[in-house]
């Protein structure tokens, strides 16, 4: 729950206990107290009550008002204990003593109170936002207990899965697992209980139709606020379809390849077979081969005188 705007203060304080609520209760205490320790004799010494009032601002874990109420309560004691005749005496200095102790005993309890509130608003909102991001993520966002029961199943796993969230939280992750790989579950617990992280490129998974997916898996321990490991939060990618196409590329491959080598042997086959000879037909005489002569000398020519 978020902190109210300013302009709801009231409504929030009388309603539902605000900060606003405990230092008109604190103030409206220092003020009976301070009037009953002016009815009460001088010898009582009373006017210290009013000390309770900065201890119950604390409870509003806003320092400045503690503050305001604190020196409330100690001119109350002062002015109770002058009109009582004890200015300046050792009981009054001891009992507006105990309200300055007490006021800032309390301004540091709400100062830690504050601190502690802002954190826990901080950690809401983060968580509220994670859950938020994990809801809208298309991947199965799953966390489950350390015995393997789920606890968390996002939209995206209700999409992949099929199961709804009220159909499969309190039941145990073995539920999506094929019956195969049953065994791997408590294997894997034991390696997240040990603080390990596990990354499984390609799994198979049991959809509510008895279909199987594959996907790609990646589970990290979650720790509390003292580091002990308490869950396990498992991120699934369906990854079917890109194992299908990479099936179909690798069949393809196999066909084109298995194609070239057959067309290579059609070729080498083809190079191998004799080549046949040239038939003559009958009657046509053949022609008959040129048949080189002497070689003639070659004239000499006189040399010009």
């Amino acid at each position: 729950m978020g902190m109210p705007r300013p302009d709801s203060w009231a409504r929030y304080s009388w309603a539902r206990g605000g900060p606003y609520a405990y230092i008109v209760i604190a103030v409206l205490t220092v003020t009976g107290l301070a009037a009953m320790s002016a009815a009460a004799p001088p010898q009582a010494l009373t006017f210290g009550m009013p000390a309770i009032g900065p201890a119950l601002a604390a409870a509003s874990a806003r320092p400045p008002a503690v503050l305001a109420v604190g020196g409330y309560a100690f001119l109350a004691g002062f002015a109770v204990s002058t009109w009582q005749g004890l200015l300046g005496s050792a009981d009054q200095f001891a009992r507006l003593f105990l309200i300055v102790c007490a006021t800032a005993i309390s301004w540091v309890i709400a100062r830690s109170l504050r601190r502690l509130l802002r954190d826990t608003a901080a950690a809401a909102r983060e968580r509220k936002m994670l859950a938020a991001i994990a809801e809208q993520s298309t991947d199965a966002i799953i966390m489950t207990s350390m015995d393997g029961t789920v606890i968390s199943w996002n939209r995206g796993a209700e999409l992949l899965y099929g199961y709804t969230a009220e159909e499969i939280v309190g039941h145990g992750f073995g539920r999506v697992m094929p019956p195969d790989r049953q065994e791997a579950v408590e294997p894997a617990l034991s390696a997240l209980a040990a603080g390990e992280r596990i990354r499984v490129d390609e799994g198979r998974r049991l959809c509510r139709d008895g279909t199987e997916r594959w996907v790609s898996v990646t589970v990290s321990p979650i720790r509390d606020e003292r580091g002990a490991i308490v869950a396990a939060a498992a991120t699934e990618r369906d990854i079917t379809d890109q194992k299908r196409r990479e099936a179909e590329e690798r069949i393809a491959a196999e066909r084109s390849a298995r194609a070239a080598r057959l067309e290579s042997l059609g070729q080498l086959r083809g190079a191998a077979q004799p080549q046949p000879r040239r038939h003559h037909p009958a009657g046509v005489p053949r022609a008959p081969a040129p048949v080189a002569g002497p070689r003639q000398p070659r004239s000499s020519r006189p040399d010009p005188a």
